[in-house]
């Protein structure tokens, strides 16, 4: 009994203190908007992925421009200036903030200044949709609530364009695309990110959430099979590899028979256009991207012409095709303006070192924060385990390789929602270092 009564009064002489840990962690919680995650996965549909762009004649509304403002006023409106400004100090906000500003300094050396503006109008819609997102509370649930956005909205984007059935034709026959600013590449480049959403999604819910993700899963694939990509297939290998590196158990077990299982029967169903380009992978002598002036070789060689020629400023946002122009222009051989077909070239050729610098440390930052989640470390809670994260910035990263994406919307839309997640972990898991300075605690850096 003494021992008994000893260990009540224990009990009793902490509970002050837990009661005061508890108010405290709730007095760091408060100030955020109960429906932030709702207006952010909105935000994160029309600005990110831009599903709207299945819609007949969406063009005359604008939705993307005036979801993102609106959503973003009443984000300010309904949350705290303690909120607010870490998600503005946030390295992420920051880094977007200097790759634009940038942008549009440089604009009035760029080949085209009108160009360039035009091209750096993206960044109002796109800070609206960073910060909508990182002014979401940090906890399972807000989190939850943004992903099954961000993969919807991807799945509306897909299937929006499956049912109106908008195709390109090139020599291997015709491609999937949507009808508005994405073309076959950039809709597989979608899809591959949202991929491996769907796999974490798989392996977390439970009943009819389980089933639906099944569902995306599979709409992702065709949609990728049907746009005929090469570097988008690859990159969804990639995504699904690094994902699956790290599942444990029966788990894995499954994942690996179904992935063994659906190549066969994707390359049995697919159709003729998708198996004639997956040949040219393995024949790349014959390939026009390996022969042809406008192939993606020849224009690399030409786009590290132009980084050694403007160092600092770049040829402007947006004006590589005009570059390509006039050194076509200066050979006195007309051909079309070619894109960069490749992200990293593309920011260093068009915004200079400096530019391209802060676009591959926005790569990078985002990799240190989805990282940590690729593999669960002990003692954490075993869902807390996110490796769609990493393997769907490893898929942008390779289909970013043979892609103009240095000002792809589903980029920063990916950052924002990794950021999301690591300071979920964070708070949750205890997935980082307690911070040792003041600043580092309130700013994240």
């Amino acid at each position: 009994m003494g021992r008994g009564k000893a260990r009540v009064t224990a009990l009793d002489a902490a509970a002050p203190a837990v009661a005061t840990s508890a108010r405290l962690g709730r007095r760091r919680m408060s100030g955020y908007w109960r429906r932030a995650p709702t207006v952010a996965a909105m935000v994160l549909a029309t600005v990110g992925i831009r599903a709207h762009e299945s819609i007949p004649y969406q063009y005359v509304l604008h939705p993307a421009a005036v979801i993102a403002y609106i959503g973003g006023f009443f984000i300010l409106l309904n949350s705290s200036i303690g909120v607010i400004w870490r998600a503005l100090v946030d390295r992420l906000t920051v880094l977007l903030g200097a790759y634009f500003a940038w942008a549009l300094v440089t604009a009035p050396f760029a080949l085209w200044p009108q160009l360039a503006l035009t091209t750096v109008r993206v960044a109002p819609a796109t800070a609206a949709m960073v910060i909508a997102v990182l002014a979401c509370r940090p906890v399972r649930p807000a989190l939850s609530k943004v992903v099954w956005g961000f993969c919807l909205a991807a799945a509306v984007l897909g299937f929006g364009s499956l049912l109106r059935a908008r195709y390109l034709i090139d020599g291997a026959g015709l491609r999937l695309s949507t009808v508005g600013l994405f073309d076959p590449n950039d809709l597989a480049a979608v899809m591959d990110i949202a991929f491996p959403f769907a796999l974490g999604l798989l392996l977390r819910e439970r009943g009819a959430k389980r089933l639906l993700a099944v569902c995306l899963a599979v709409l992702y694939a065709v949609v990728v099979v049907r746009t005929a990509s090469r570097g988008g297939t690859l990159a969804l290998v990639v995504g699904v590899l690094v994902f699956a590196f790290t599942v444990r158990g029966k788990s894995k077990v499954l994942l690996v028979v179904a992935l063994t299982i659906a190549p066969i029967v994707t390359w049995s169903l697919a159709p003729e256009p998708f198996r004639a380009r997956m040949h040219t992978m393995v024949d790349m002598d014959q390939d026009y991207n390996y022969t042809l002036y406008t192939g993606r070789k020849q224009v690399w060689e030409r786009a590290r012409r132009y980084i050694f020629e403007h160092p600092v400023a770049g040829v402007g946002a947006g004006n590589f095709p005009i570059a390509e122009g006039e050194s076509a222009a200066a050979l006195g051989r007309p051909t079309k303006w070619s894109a960069a077909h490749n992200a990293y070239l593309q920011a260093f050729a068009e915004l200079g070192v400096v530019g391209g610098a802060i676009y591959l440390a926005i790569l990078v930052t985002a990799a240190s924060r989805a990282w940590p989640m690729w593999r669960r470390r002990r003692g954490a809670p075993r869902d807390m385990q996110r490796p769609e994260y990493l393997a769907a910035l490893a898929a942008f990263a390779i289909s970013a390789y043979f892609l103009s994406h240095a000002y792809f919307y589903p980029l920063f839309a990916l950052c924002a929602v990794i950021t999301l997640a690591h300071r979920t972990l964070v708070k949750e898991a205890g997935f980082a270092r307690p911070a040792r300075h003041t600043w580092s605690r309130y700013t994240g850096w």
